[in-house]
């Protein structure tokens, strides 16, 4: 079994919620005490599904724990009156993102997805009985109302993955086309050399401009496609410390001020790969948040797991396209256009990497995206390199 990567125990201090919320003095009490309690909750949690739930031995355990901190404290925020997070409408894609590994990465079954939830249900309340914490049946209904919901989306984003064996076709049916397009092309620029006549040269014009147009809309297929498990991105892993790409990102950012906090994180990536990603985030945050006021990047580490997340405020995305702006060929028309494919490239990113990105988004609480890594996904990547690992 691979344990945890080296990490700080008592998190009691700080938070992991998708917003970047970072201040548990103003959560309500019950709020900060269940907060004490997350490690003990996440540790017999890992143990419990193991126990329960076979494919999930076979788990290397950043992989096995995946989302579940901050889906834990993302909880924490619904039970604390006044906080805007409501357990019917969290406002994050957090369940998506699990279902959606958990199809990629696991022999997990549907069965399996919704087990895990209720597990976690389970283990929760009897820590609140254990450590003498008297739920009200209010704080009873939030809790099954957001894990419930989380239920639901994860299995919807289990079932999206299984059926993108379709886009794999077009994928397919995409790379069959450009032969010929190109052979096409090739042909139409032989007639613009020779300019025999005024008309020929026009229509050889309008071909290759066609051509063009055409070899562009394959280019976003293909794109989309990618990522998909199994056409993923290639990529070679080195030691980087994840503050420091974060720093370079920011400070790369041409007259835009952009607020890097958190701690230094060694892990393995495509240092390029993230790079290009958190480019991405940050390029968004800029195009799409307040003017005048600077984006945020929170580097931060829990059970060998790293999380990159960009903030801004401004026009959130809006909440029918939340779920949606992650898939393949999906086009984000969310307030501002442009989200949906960028995401794309950093979904693609974050999966080659065994991760996933999460998405907060509401007005109150401005626009949040997650690059979530683990630590060291060298295992993984080596499985999937050599057609061992889980699909």
């Amino acid at each position: 079994m691979l344990g945890f990567a080296q990490c700080p125990r008592n998190h009691a201090a700080m938070t992991f919620a998708s917003d970047q919320f970072n201040q548990p003095e103003r959560l309500s009490p019950l709020a900060q005490h269940l907060l004490r309690l997350r490690d003990t909750v996440l540790d017999n949690w890992t143990n419990a599904v193991q126990l329960t739930i076979p494919p999930a031995r076979a788990l290397y355990v950043p992989v096995l724990i995946n989302t579940l901190p901050v889906f834990y404290d993302n909880l924490v925020q619904v039970l604390s009156p006044g906080y805007p997070r409501c357990a019917g409408d969290p406002g994050d894609n957090l369940p998506a993102a699990h279902g959606d590994e958990r199809a990629r990465l696991t022999q997990y079954s549907p069965r399996d997805v919704v087990r895990e939830y209720q597990v976690f249900r389970n283990i929760l309340i009897a820590a609140c009985v254990a450590d003498g914490i008297a739920l009200q049946p209010s704080e009873h209904a939030l809790i099954n109302e957001f894990i419930d919901s989380a239920i639901q989306e994860a299995l919807t984003a289990y079932v999206a993955r299984q059926n993108e064996f379709r886009e794999r076709y077009l994928a397919a049916l995409a790379h069959d086309i450009r032969n010929p397009l190109s052979n096409i092309g090739m042909a139409a620029q032989l007639i613009l050399a020779r300019q025999d006549s005024a008309g020929a040269h026009a229509l050889a014009g309008r071909i290759v401009d066609n051509v063009a147009a055409t070899d562009t809309l394959i280019r976003e297929i293909l794109d989309g496609a990618t990522a998909y498990h199994g056409e993923q991105l290639r990529i070679e892993l080195a030691q980087w410390d994840m503050l420091v790409l974060a720093r370079d990102v920011a400070g790369a950012v041409p007259g835009h001020p952009v607020v890097v906090q958190g701690d230094s994180v060694l892990g393995y990536w495509s240092g390029a790969h993230v790079r290009r990603a958190l480019q991405n985030l940050v390029g968004n945050a800029v195009k799409y948040g307040v003017d005048g006021e600077a984006p945020t990047m929170l580097v931060s580490a829990t059970h060998g797991r790293v999380q990159v997340s960009v903030h801004n405020d401004g026009e959130p995305i809006a909440p029918e396209r939340l779920h949606q702006i992650l898939q393949p060929f999906q086009r984000a028309a969310c307030g501002s256009e442009g989200w949906g494919l960028g995401l794309h490239f950093v979904r693609s990113v974050a999966e080659c990497h065994a991760g996933s990105v999460t998405v907060d988004s509401s007005a109150a609480r401005g626009t949040t995206v997650t690059l979530d890594l683990p630590v060291d996904p060298r295992p993984l990547v080596e499985l999937a390199a050599g057609g061992a690992g889980p699909h």
